[in-house]
């Protein structure tokens, strides 16, 4: 069966307002566009302010142009965080340049490269050419890190108190 007729057929037992989707949804795949546009790695720039330690990544805190801030997320497997939250701590990383690619989190991005400052691009293991029992160390290096972190993090508030029953009379 045609194309054409499959879809009039479809659009003919769709009934109603549904005739554009289902014709929209049956062609948009051949004419080979997609609804939801690929991520492309974009520059992120900005001073420093501060970051965030997880599990996963070294969130840095990076202040735009528009006043607003976006995480630059080091992920742990490919990056020697520990020394990057050093040079946070000490003032030694006061500005960074990133291609980056935009995560499912707004504001949040995952560092693929440096530009500025240049010798952090260094700290990529790719790069710095680690060891699995250097990996390994910098990894432990993290976790104190990470654990120095969280102790220090203020515990989360209690629940909130419970609001006195109304009795209506």
């Amino acid at each position: 069966m045609p194309l054409g007729e499959l879809v009039y057929r479809a659009c003919r037992r769709a009934g109603g307002v549904r005739h554009a989707l289902v014709a929209l949804l049956a062609l948009v795949p051949l004419a080979g566009c997609t609804l939801v546009q690929e991520p492309q790695l974009r520059e992120l720039a900005g001073p420093t302010d501060g970051y965030t330690p997880t599990s996963v990544f070294l969130k840095l805190h990076v202040l735009r142009e528009d006043g607003t801030t976006a995480l630059l997320d080091f992920e742990r497997r490919d990056w020697h965080v520990a020394e990057i939250a050093k040079r946070v701590e000490h003032k030694d990383l006061e500005f960074v340049v990133a291609q980056a690619m935009p995560r499912d989190i707004l504001n949040e991005y995952v560092a693929q490269a440096v530009a500025s400052p240049t010798d952090l691009q260094s700290l990529r293991f790719d790069e710095m050419g680690a060891t699995p029992e250097q990996r390994a160390e910098m990894d432990r290096e993290y976790e104190a890190l990470l654990q120095a972190w969280l102790a220090q993090a203020p515990a989360p508030e209690a629940q909130a108190p419970a609001l006195p029953a109304l009795t209506l009379p």
